[in-house]
């Protein structure tokens, strides 16, 4: 795990919300930099960590899956604190391809570039793919993506 100054790991929080969507929750996930990365490092690296950790999350999620579904209890919480708890939310797609991690941040980077989303480091709107960061133990990193008005 990758060390700060004095030599404590680096773990950060990482969350996501959708602008413009009703009811659109927010779910925090702490997440560690990997030994190879330093706490100071571009938002370029810093959404392919995250991508390549979500994408590996739901590789995880959907090897896990079997015929019988249930929901654990923190799933229940967790739809109950959005106000609707529904069992077709937490089904992963059922395809067997493996996601390719690369493509997926690509993707991702061309959509921040596109101004699909932003990413706010504790509170912080960065901007610049190229702009440093410097996370910390509980620093806040979230993903707002942005939907556009009907009409505009």
């Amino acid at each position: 795990m990758a060390k700060d100054a004095d030599g404590a790991s680096v773990a950060f929080h990482v969350s996501a919300r959708t602008i413009g969507r009703r009811g659109a929750g927010v779910e925090r996930r702490r997440l560690e930099l990997p030994p190879t990365l330093p706490p100071t490092i571009e938002l370029r690296t810093l959404i392919e960590h995250v991508v390549s950790s979500e994408v590996s999350a739901f590789e995880r999620r959907r090897e896990g899956q079997s015929v019988l579904r249930f929901l654990t209890n923190a799933e229940v919480r967790a739809d109950a604190a959005l106000g609707v708890v529904r069992l077709g939310a937490h089904v992963e797609a059922t395809d067997d391809e493996p996601i390719d991690v690369d493509r997926a941040v690509e993707r991702a980077l061309l959509a921040f570039d596109d101004g699909l989303f932003k990413v706010m480091v504790d509170g912080q709107d960065i901007t610049e793919l190229r702009s440093v960061v410097t996370l910390h133990d509980d620093t806040d990193v979230m993903f707002v993506r942005l939907v556009a008005l009907a009409g505009g």
